[in-house]
């Protein structure tokens, strides 16, 4: 994304060259410039094609409908009077190849390009929770908005999915900066612009939703159920259906929430849900207790996605304890490992590893129960974070405490740990039986959540077999655990599980739908995990249903995220798809080396693998090309699973054009690439793969 480094301030006044928010014009020094009608068109149908080649012919029957066969010298009249009107310097960037002509608009030179950006910085800064400053960007955004994308041509042919596509962004935009004044606290300012969206759209659940939030948060919670029930009606009468999901949770939890208060305000600490009894006996004095209760409800608030609030709630706890003068060292450690680990998957999860650990080591080899629990959980991120020693060292450790307590729970879910651990170094068959010998475990125990965690990596190992509709199944059966345990973040990870493996099996729409609502739980939530996760997910599909340049964009939000959490693994994946999508050569290059960097240091074959892999959709010459596919297929053998058969359609094409160029030395180029990898350590395989990745010239 450019601009990342203005992240948390309004950008500067903006300049962009090609104007298509409005009627479509070029600015110039002296204000904006609209050509003559048909020179117009011609430019409205390069923009809406820019940085690609359109055929003259194509062209032409654009910019004269009314003609069986346009004449080729009264398009490059036109063609000549847009260079003219470009400018000296700027005449170059229309240029004819291949039959056609293309129109090179750098990134930031079309008014379209900075409000995506504004978009994207918005989203950022209100998840780095700065929605003053993301109100700021959007506002600036904003005002590059001036009516009707592609004036008058919005109607065309030509330019009706990019006028679709800006209308949406138009509207993301508008919501997002409802969001930031509510976050702000301008409530009033939210809830006026939450009924704009609402009055525009009345079907569309995002505005909706946004209208209940802010009615929510200012306090008129009566308002915001009759916004919904305006909104269910409107929706039944004019499909038939129940309103969104995202409309329904956001009901039921305003729902929730006002009967909590008013049964609070009848029978007293009572009825208070388990944080707000915690904080009742705290601040009744008996610290020590609700902190001792705190770290058995530990493990039910990683369950359930509470993370966040359990683990506030025991920092606060620890510091009313620690100031209170107790001098239970004991029970003061197992509330900071506790706290560590549930903030592992937070920003400062570095800090979280280590003070879990410190914490557990101190407490010595034989952990209780919860003490064993709360290692897992850690070694499982040490796992995702390819940190395999730090997690073998805890879960050892765990399995001792456990088996000593003769814990067949614990056990079953150290096992089903080390599972996630064997598919995520690539021992993928050995990961099978220990996720299926897990689930049999949870099954006699009649135990849901652990159900659903060990469907959950039994799904995850048969996408990573290619077995994609069993891998739906797994997920689908996981996500009724979900729904019926009323637990919303594993509702929401089933979702985006669902989606990317029912987009990977050929039906790319309902994997969407899927992701889609993975994406609005994951941001109603506050899960910057989910969300990413999802984003990724949406962006796969985007790819293969022919929308890049929105696939650009999602996998540039989720690589922020995965960069400011330091996540291996999902830089990884993420700089390496992001690489396959992007225009720009040297940015290309720097996304493919920092995937292939990232993904050694996770330790997994797969993800090496994945990283060469698109690096070899993009290489240079075709030599480079077999090099990178013959490193790539020995990883993937290593492990026992080759690349499932349509899972990268453009790898395939990419390699099928080079093995056609280079004959017989594609496959001797292949081999001996193969054969340095099954010779060598990682240090060989990214010694390989630095000439490939090397900037060009």
């Amino acid at each position: 994304m450019s601009g990342r480094s203005s992240r948390g301030h309004a950008p500067g006044p903006v300049r962009p060259r090609f104007l298509v928010l409005g009627p479509v014009a070029v600015a110039l020094g002296d204000g904006h410039r609209a050509p003559a009608p048909r020179d117009q068109v011609v430019l409205a149908a390069l923009l809406a094609h820019r940085n690609t080649v359109v055929p003259a012919s194509r062209l032409a029957g654009w910019a004269w409908p009314e003609r069986d066969a346009p004449s080729r010298n009264a398009l490059q009249a036109r063609i000549s009077r847009l260079r003219g009107l470009l400018g000296p310097g700027r005449a170059a960037g229309l240029e004819f190849r291949s039959g056609g002509y293309r129109l090179r608009v750098p990134a930031g030179e079309a008014d379209d390009d900075l409000l995506r950006d504004a978009v994207d910085r918005a989203r950022w800064l209100l998840g780095a929770d700065q929605p003053v400053a993301a109100g700021e960007v959007l506002t600036a955004g904003l005002e590059l908005w001036r009516g009707e994308p592609y004036a008058p041509h919005g109607q065309a042919p030509f330019a009706a999915t990019a006028v679709a596509a800006l209308r949406e962004l138009h509207r993301t935009a508008r919501l997002l900066r409802c969001a930031a004044a509510r976050e702000a606290g301008d409530l009033d300012g939210a809830v006026a612009a939450g009924r704009l969206l609402v009055e525009e759209d009345p079907l569309w659940p995002g505005g909706r939703a946004e209208l209940m939030r802010a009615l929510d948060a200012a306090g008129r919670r009566a308002e915001a159920l009759d916004v919904y029930e305006a909104g269910r009606r409107l929706v039944a009468e004019a499909t038939g259906l129940e309103p969104a999901t995202e409309l329904r949770s956001l009901q039921q939890r305003i729902l929730r929430e006002e009967r909590s208060r008013a049964r609070t305000r009848l029978a007293g600490p009572g009825v208070l849900d388990p944080l707000g009894m915690l904080r009742w006996l705290a601040e009744a004095g008996d610290v020590e207790p609700a902190l001792r209760l705190g770290v058995r409800c530990a493990w039910g608030w990683w369950l359930t996605g509470d993370r966040a609030r359990g683990r506030s709630l025991i920092h606060e706890l620890l510091v009313r304890y620690r100031n209170g003068g107790c001098s239970d060292r004991t029970l003061d450690l197992r509330a900071r490992a506790w706290a560590g680990a549930l903030s592992v998957h937070d920003r400062d999860q570095h800090r979280a590893l280590r003070d879990a650990r410190d914490a557990l080591a101190a407490l010595g080899t034989s952990w209780a129960g919860t003490d064993a629990l709360a290692a897992v959980l850690v070694a499982e991120r040490h796992h995702e974070r390819g940190e395999r020693a730090a997690a073998r060292e805890l879960l050892g450790g765990a399995v001792r405490s456990l088996r000593a307590a003769d814990d067949v729970w614990g056990l079953a879910l150290a096992e089903l740990v080390e599972a996630r651990g064997l598919l995520l170094s690539g021992s993928c068959d050995a990961a099978d039986r220990a996720a299926t010998a897990a689930l049999s475990r949870f099954e006699r125990l009649a135990d849901p959540a652990g159900q659903l965690a060990a469907l959950d990596v039994l799904g995850y190992s048969s996408e990573v077999h290619g077995r994609y509709r069993a891998a739906a199944r797994h997920h689908l059966r996981a996500l009724e655990y979900a729904v019926h345990g009323d637990w919303p973040h594993a509702r929401g990870r089933q979702l985006a599980r669902l989606g990317s493996v029912l987009g990977l099996a050929g039906d790319p729409e309902a994997g969407r739908a899927r992701l889609t609502e993975a994406l609005a739980l994951g941001r109603e939530l506050g899960s910057h995990q989910l969300a990413a996760y999802a984003l990724n997910g949406l962006a796969v599909v985007d790819v293969r249903t022919g929308t890049p340049a929105r696939a650009r964009h999602r996998h540039r939000e989720a690589l922020g995220w995965y960069r400011d959490t330091g996540s291996g693994s999902g830089v990884a994946f993420t700089a390496a798809a992001l690489s396959r999508v992007v225009g720009d050569a040297a940015e290309r290059r720097s996304l493919q080396r920092e995937a292939l960097r990232a993904a050694l240091g996770t330790g997994d074959p797969r993800s090496v693998a994945y990283a060469l892999e698109s690096a070899a959709v993009t290489a240079r010459t075709p030599l480079d090309v077999a090099t990178l596919t013959g490193a790539a297929r020995e990883l993937r053998r290593r492990t026992g699973r080759e690349l499932p058969p349509g899972e990268q359609p453009d790898l395939a094409r990419a390699a099928g054009r080079a093995a056609a160029a280079a004959g017989a030395d594609f496959e001797r180029h292949a081999g001996a690439a193969a054969g340095t990898v099954a010779r060598g350590d990682d240090a060989a395989v990214y010694a390989l793969a630095a000439t490939v990745l090397a900037p060009a010239g």
